[in-house]
Formats: C-alpha cells, sequence, structure tokens
C-alpha cells in the first residue's frame, strides 16, 4: 500500500494523495460560461497571437532578445563566409579559360658525334635534326644535320640519365645532410 492512503484503490479514486489535480464535474451552465470566458478572452488577444496573452516581465524577455540578436548576427557572418569562399574558390577557374601564350620551346644544342673536316668549299647544310625531350615538350634537343635519327634519340637518352642520375646524387646528399642534422639537435637535447 502507498503511504497515506487508506483503504482499497479503486479505478475511479486517485493514485496518489500528493496529486494536485482534482476532478469537478461541471453542470452545463457551468461549461457554457467557461467556454464564453474563453471566447472573451481570444477576442481580446492580439490577432498575431494565438491562445492567452501573457505579460512577461522585460527581465524575463531580455535573454531571449539577446540570444536573437547573437544568432541573426551569426547567420549573416556564416552567409558571408560561404559566399566569400565560393567566390574565392570560383574566381581563378574563370582564368584558367583564357588562353595562355605558349612558351618558346628551350633550345638545347649536344655536341656534334664526329666532327668531319669539311674538304674543300663549304656546302649549304639542311635543317638540323630535332629531337623533343619526352618528359618536357618544351625542351628540342638539336643535332647537326646528317646525324641518324637514332643516334640522336640515344644521345637524348643518355643526356637524360645523366641529369636523373645528377638529380638523384644531390637529392641523396640532401637527405644524408638533413639526417645528419637531425642527429645533432637530438644529441644537443639529450641531458
Amino acid at each position: 500500500m502507498i503511504p497515506g492512503s487508506e483503504g482499497p484503490t479503486t479505478a475511479g479514486s486517485a493514485h496518489d494523495s500528493s496529486d494536485d489535480t482534482i476532478e469537478v464535474e461541471l453542470t452545463g451552465e457551468q461549461e457554457l460560461a467557461l467556454s464564453r470566458a474563453a471566447e472573451a478572452a481570444r477576442a481580446t488577444a492580439r490577432p498575431d497571437e494565438s491562445g492567452p496573452v501573457l505579460s512577461v516581465p522585460e527581465y524575463e524577455n531580455f535573454a531571449a532578445r539577446r540570444t536573437a540578436r547573437i544568432d541573426l548576427v551569426c547567420n549573416l557572418t556564416l552567409a558571408l563566409a560561404g559566399l566569400g569562399l565560393a567566390v574565392a574558390l570560383l574566381w581563378p577557374a574563370s582564368a584558367r579559360h583564357l588562353p595562355a601564350p605558349a612558351p618558346a620551346p628551350a633550345v638545347t644544342r649536344a655536341a656534334p658525334l664526329a666532327e668531319v673536316a669539311p674538304a674543300g668549299p663549304a656546302e649549304p647544310q639542311g635543317a638540323p635534326v630535332r629531337i623533343e625531350n619526352p618528359f618536357d615538350a618544351t625542351e628540342v634537343f638539336e643535332f647537326p644535320h646528317g646525324t641518324p635519327e637514332s643516334e640522336a634519340r640515344e644521345a637524348v637518352a643518355e643526356r637524360l640519365l645523366s641529369r636523373a642520375r645528377d638529380r638523384r646524387a644531390e637529392g641523396l646528399a640532401l637527405r644524408r645532410a638533413n639526417n645528419r642534422q637531425s642527429d645533432l639537435l637530438a644529441r644537443e637535447k639529450e641531458p
């Protein structure tokens, strides 16, 4: 049994004696008077409000007005930041569509493979043999007129390989120096 209750609990009785709800049966006249009073309260209310008019003290409404202003400022800031980001991302895209002037290809002259002394009067030479760098279309290797294309390609391949070896050696030397420097720093930090 619940403390404070006496006797058995029936379906029509309250379950707890501490309930503040009281059920009262109204007569038809009383119900009619209550409904008229509710209609009168609605009629005196402003049209934009629904329900009874409740006056809220100014100090209680202050926090709601303050957070509404903060929300407005934050929303405007977020909208402007999003707009700025979109403009920043899309602005360079329009510049990419403009045709850029083509850079002039770099011409590298390779040493002649075999020098042959001219026999007599100089003959007019034809166009030099040109081989493009397969990795950089702006670089063109020129060989003297009459150089077979296969020899020119082999010379270009050798030149590119020697460049790659030099770059690799420089990279390894930089890594070793960097590792030595980090080892020295680590030793200095040790107590």
